[in-house]
């Protein structure tokens, strides 16, 4: 059994009619080379077979918990999942995406060895039926804030990813005491305004532009909506 007063991760999934693809998703977090982490799924209203992939995979991993939901969207799942995560450090993944074996263990102890600061980002490839971008072998430089004044002047180097919440971690307590959340009143782009509210209090980042989240492109990704223009204001 786990231990949720030492979890380091907490892997938030939403769930709706995703039983073509969430099974592929769990077990690459499953073949995670660092299993200190939890995986909480929130089914948020699924019609088809996709509670009963997530209770088979809560009832052989003692690490999956399986949270149900009446449909309200991602925004409400996620929000869900955070109330429920006992993790130093949430990790938000799609439930049709795909971790890189090492995400956990390599950025854990990257937060480890930077003193665990407010936010960790690594980077992205594409995932399509036919293909699978592997991370390369040659190196990837660190770029490291260590305080306010230089995140913010280094935003630029961050501003590529803030319509994106895969492949980061961020630090539990600062959304809680915060109480940031997502917003359930827009349904384009929640990702972007979570981030920039998120981004608000981050005082710690470093950057890792190592390719260990995969994204499956679909025809109605939210990555390619629009982005509503009071979100582009602030």
């Amino acid at each position: 059994m786990i231990d949720n007063k030492h979890v380091m991760g907490s892997v938030i999934i939403p769930c709706y009619n995703i039983e073509k693809w969430i099974g592929e998703t769990l077990q690459s977090i499953m073949k995670q080379t660092n299993q200190n982490f939890e995986v909480i799924c929130v089914n948020d209203g699924s019609t088809d077979e996709t509670l009963k992939v997530l209770e088979r995979y809560a009832n052989d991993y003692d690490k999956v918990k399986v949270l149900s939901q009446v449909n309200a969207g991602v925004s409400m799942a996620r929000n869900n999942g955070i109330r429920h995560a006992k993790g130093k450090y949430i990790s938000f993944l799609d439930g049709d995406d795909l971790l890189h074996p090492d995400f956990i263990k390599d950025m854990l102890s990257l937060a480890e060895s930077k003193g665990w600061p407010d936010l960790i980002n690594a980077g992205y490839c594409n995932l399509s039926d036919d293909s699978f971008d592997k991370v390369s072998e040659s190196e990837y430089p660190l770029s490291v804030f260590g305080s306010r004044d230089e995140f913010i002047q280094n935003y630029d180097k961050l501003d590529y990813y803030v319509n994106s919440i895969g492949s980061k971690l961020y630090k539990r307590e600062l959304i809680v005491d915060n109480q940031i959340q997502y917003d359930v009143n827009i349904k384009n782009m929640e990702d972007m305004a979570f981030n920039l509210d998120y981004f608000s209090v981050v005082n710690t980042c470093v950057i890792h532009n190592v390719p260990y989240y995969n994204y499956r492109i679909r025809e109605n990704s939210a990555i390619h909506r629009m982005t509503p223009p009071k979100y582009i204001e602030r």
